[in-house]
């Protein structure tokens, strides 16, 4: 997960640079089934977000599993990545 973390950190510094701006790297947290946050509480049901005032990007491993499963959706993530919590 940190990977994935990790890609989009290096794509958003490089459009902030571009915008004569500086990109601030969030935090992750993974969880499972709800999480405080600075922005409230967190749900599973949310899936994937970022709160602005804690900088942090909450993530539930299994949303990915659920797309992909309910939905058969294309899983945006390389399985094994998110078998977690």
């Amino acid at each position: 997960m940190s990977r994935v973390l990790k890609s989009t950190e290096d794509v958003w510094t490089t459009a902030f640079r571009e915008m004569g701006r500086q990109y601030r790297e969030p935090k992750l947290v993974l969880f499972r089934d709800a999480t405080r946050t600075q922005c409230g509480v967190g749900q599973a049901a949310m899936g994937p977000f970022y709160c602005p005032a804690d900088e942090r990007v909450y993530l539930r491993p299994r949303f990915f599993d659920e797309l992909a499963s309910r939905f058969h959706a294309h899983r945006p993530v390389p399985a094994g990545l998110c078998d977690r919590p």
